[in-house]
């Protein structure tokens, strides 16, 4: 055999050979590489979403039932108009049964928080005008106006204290009823 520029032809063939061969090798190597890591990502963004979409029903959950509370209340105004204080503290008592993690249900005519359950622990909320309340007023309008549910918060509570952990309150206007033609707020709160 002649050399071809310095190599012997025997083994410039088995270099080559051995080349493409780890060549063949390192680039089915990659491809499988390439195929776990995408399969690696996709495990994980679904497991992502998974998680996402258990919080998602949880939130939704705890959300339906802050709004038939707020019905609840709106029923008892439309149903009673003349209902009494008594009259809400064992409707409200009736609703949050269920609920142990609710703060209060507030019925506010006017605006203004006038029936509160429990009373206990929630008595500075009694007499706050959500509509002169700067931090509480645009949503408490916005509800008034679209005669729809409005989510507002979470905001520091006229009861006391923040409560970062607490849901918004849930603000509920009623057009008509026992209140005129002013509005009628029930509010929710709690923590999700």
């Amino acid at each position: 055999m002649t050399p071809i520029w310095g190599w012997n032809l025997k083994y410039g063939q088995s270099f080559l050979s051995g080349f493409f061969a780890a060549s063949l090798v390192l680039a089915v190597v990659a491809y499988i590489d390439s195929d776990q890591a995408k399969a690696f990502h996709q495990q994980k963004q679904m497991q992502v979403l998974d998680k996402l979409f258990t919080v998602r029903a949880k939130l939704e959950s705890e959300l339906n039932t802050r709004l038939s509370l707020v019905h609840g209340l709106a029923a008892l105004a439309k149903s009673q108009p003349n209902f009494s204080a008594q009259d809400f503290q064992i409707f409200a008592q009736d609703l949050a049964e269920e609920q142990p993690d609710i703060r209060s249900l507030q019925l506010a005519p006017k605006g203004v928080v006038t029936y509160v359950y429990p009373l206990k622990g929630n008595e500075a909320v009694v007499g706050h005008d959500l509509l002169a309340d700067p931090k509480r007023s645009e949503m408490a309008l916005k509800a008034i106006q679209r005669r729809e549910l409005t989510v507002l918060g979470p905001l520091e509570l006229k009861q006391g204290g923040a409560c970062p952990d607490c849901s918004p309150p849930n603000l509920f206007c009623l057009p008509k009823g026992r209140f005129g033609r002013k509005s009628l707020l029930g509010v929710c709160d709690g923590p999700y």
